[in-house]
């Protein structure tokens, strides 16, 4: 809404339409009208909201398991006197599951359409918390958790894409900044049930707690089953241009768009081969093609990054809390703080995004992540800390979350506009996919370090070299612009047929 209020603001050429002054037959040839054309015209709506609400549930029920798998792993390990080693094998098989999913829901999304694996992911999700319930030993949690971890994976590039693909050019970075607070309120529900159970984690009904994961993965899959549309893009480009067409209508009908024309008639021209799918590996000499290596290796390390940041931190901390020679606040205090302070900084982002540059965003929250792990480090190595270093201890904590908070906003985004429609959803799940990666082996890293102030110095570091492969390599211009500039005319399409 405060994306279509600055554009019809500041872009004179939708609000006034008026005849031209000249007859049609001397005027100049017109430029085709794409479908995201289209959507422009249509603007932000009623149809925004259900479509991004229904498709980013994923990063809602998701993270809300993760939020109490991780505390449950806490619990178990303790219960179950797990070594270090095993202690991280059960955090990291989630995380190895999501990486399958994710590289599997790519794909899955440009060749079946967005919807489709979407709406698994939510019944895969239900099934995952079943089987998880009835759990009695080791190697069958860490079954159970890969299963999890793919289930979650398998719907995280398609709603990133369809989302995207459903709203206007001008709010798809605020679109993005929202996945955030969808991904915030699940990890602070998830924490919010453990708090409720047991704030100290030592005497917590953990099959009780993961039959709460089920209930909003049914209500959103019942929903999605529903209401979800289909992208109007990824329609066009499988060669289902009435389907197309149908859900431009509907977009049109939900936001009171009476005078827009919907009509696909310049989309003949642009999708001359529209029925044809696309071949993985014609797709791979896209995303890996010379325009675009710089960025795809960029945004591959960037999201690895804050993956490891994040993920790492959501398994160190609670381990680091229930020490008592490091804090004496509960744990789940702690985390239930360090919820409400990353669903503040999530608002926050999402604010942000509508006033600042993706490439701001990305940098910004990069060098917040830097600083705050490297004070956090230095605090936590202090065992008499005075009011001044309790303080920089009690909010350095909180950087990872705002790291990824802002560098998600500008990375998830960028994995899709930087790339044509008919790779969107294999990039995003490439990109995504390979970032995952940290979330496996960030468990492990932490295992390696006996003394965990040297855990997140190595984050910080790792965040040093992030800041500097995007601020050396990354594109930060979206396809669309680019082709419409001539940059990107004759990059090999995936489709082009000699």
């Amino acid at each position: 809404i405060l994306a279509q209020a600055w554009r019809s603001k500041h872009d004179t050429t939708l609000r006034y339409r008026t005849p031209p002054p000249f007859p049609p037959s001397t005027m100049q040839p017109q430029k085709t009208r794409s479908i995201a054309d289209t959507i422009d015209e249509l603007g932000v709506g009623l149809a925004q909201i259900r479509g991004v609400a229904l498709s980013y549930g994923v990063w809602f029920v998701g993270p809300f398991g993760i939020g109490l798998g991780v505390v449950i792993t806490v619990f178990l390990a303790n219960e179950l006197h797990l070594s270090r080693a095993e202690r991280a094998s059960l955090a990291s098989m989630g995380y190895l599951g999501l990486i399958l999913g994710t590289a599997c829901g790519g794909p899955a999304g440009d060749y079946f359409g967005r919807r489709t694996p979407i709406l698994a992911s939510y019944m895969l999700m239900m099934v995952a918390g079943v089987l998880t319930v009835l759990s009695s030993q080791l190697w069958y949690l860490l079954v159970t958790r890969v299963i999890c971890g793919f289930a979650f994976g398998l719907g995280c590039a398609p709603s990133v894409a369809l989302a995207s693909e459903l709203s206007p050019r001008y709010s798809r970075t605020i679109i993005q900044a929202s996945r955030n607070m969808f991904y915030g309120t699940g990890l602070l529900l998830g924490g919010l049930v453990a708090l409720i159970d047991d704030p100290w984690y030592r005497s917590m009904h953990w099959r009780l707690d993961t039959l709460s994961c089920i209930i909003p993965g049914l209500a959103f899959l019942v929903l999605a089953y529903l209401f979800l549309q289909e992208s109007p893009a990824a329609l066009a480009q499988m060669g289902c241009r009435k389907e197309a067409r149908e859900v431009l209508e509907e977009i049109k009908r939900l936001n009171g768009k009476p005078e827009v024309d919907v009509a696909l008639d310049s989309d003949a021209a642009a999708l001359p081969t529209a029925a044809a799918k696309p071949t993985l590996e014609a797709q791979i000499r896209v995303i890996f093609g010379r325009q675009l290596f710089g960025s795809t290796v960029t945004l591959v390390f960037v999201v690895f990054t804050l993956n490891t940041v994040l993920y790492g931190h959501l398994y160190a901390f609670p381990l680091i809390a229930t020490s008592d020679t490091t804090s004496t606040m509960p744990p789940a205090h702690q985390n239930l703080i360090q919820g409400l302070i990353g669903f503040a900084v999530n608002l926050i982002g999402v604010f942000a995004s509508f006033v600042v540059s993706r490439r701001f965003l990305l940098v910004f929250g990069l060098c917040i992540g830097i600083g705050g792990m490297v004070l956090f480090a230095w605090s936590g190595r202090i065992l008499n800390r005075t009011e001044f270093q309790s303080a920089v201890y009690y909010l350095a904590q909180n950087a990872p979350g705002t790291c990824s908070a802002f560098g998600y906003i500008a990375a998830y985004q960028l994995s899709v506009d930087l790339y044509p429609v008919q790779v969107a959803s294999t990039a995003a799940g490439i990109i995504l996919a390979a970032g995952k990666v940290g979330c496996v082996i960030s468990p492990f890293l932490f295992a390696v370090f006996h003394d965990w102030t040297r855990f997140y110095n190595l984050l910080a570091l790792m965040g040093g070299v992030a800041l500097v492969m995007s601020l050396s390599l990354l594109q930060f211009t979206p396809w669309s612009e680019q082709a419409s500039k001539g940059a990107g005319e004759r990059t090999p399409l995936v489709q082009d047929k000699p």
